[in-house]
């Protein structure tokens, strides 16, 4: 990967003081971000949604505590992005629940930049990312 970051938030409810926690929860968030120097094709895509779903049975640890886990994998194009890769992103949808949501769940969002044309392609999951990706001129 070109570029990664986690975010780890532990949110906690408190009864009196800070150390009487009635209940707390753990949100993750990761951002991979991957630069292709050529066109995008279809086989760069599936190789990067099978590297993010192994990326997310290897990080995720579902527990008591566990809420969700983003995975937000972001390929970036220099010189276009194939049509079908495109249609294949805006279709993609991937989200894993873990013992009925009670120990959590986690999703794969994915984005695909378009250097060339200015264009951003996000997945179904992902329009929260549209705003981290948005393209300025």
């Amino acid at each position: 990967m070109d570029l990664f970051a986690k975010s780890y938030v532990k949110h906690a409810r408190t009864f009196l003081t800070p150390k009487d926690v009635i209940d707390s929860y753990e949100t993750f968030e990761y951002f991979l971000v991957k630069v292709f120097g050529r066109n995008l094709s279809l086989g760069d895509f599936q190789d990067f949604e099978a590297f993010l779903k192994q990326f997310q049975s290897a990080v995720v640890t579902p527990g008591r505590e566990h809420m969700c886990s983003l995975i937000n994998g972001i390929m970036v194009s220099e010189e276009g992005v194939a049509s079908e890769v495109a249609k294949t992103v805006k279709r993609y949808a991937h989200a894993k629940s873990y013992l009925f949501s009670l120990k959590g769940w986690s999703e794969i969002r994915i984005a695909a930049v378009d250097l060339a044309k200015g264009e951003v392609v996000i997945s179904r999951r992902g329009k929260k990312l549209q705003k981290l990706c948005s393209l300025q001129k």
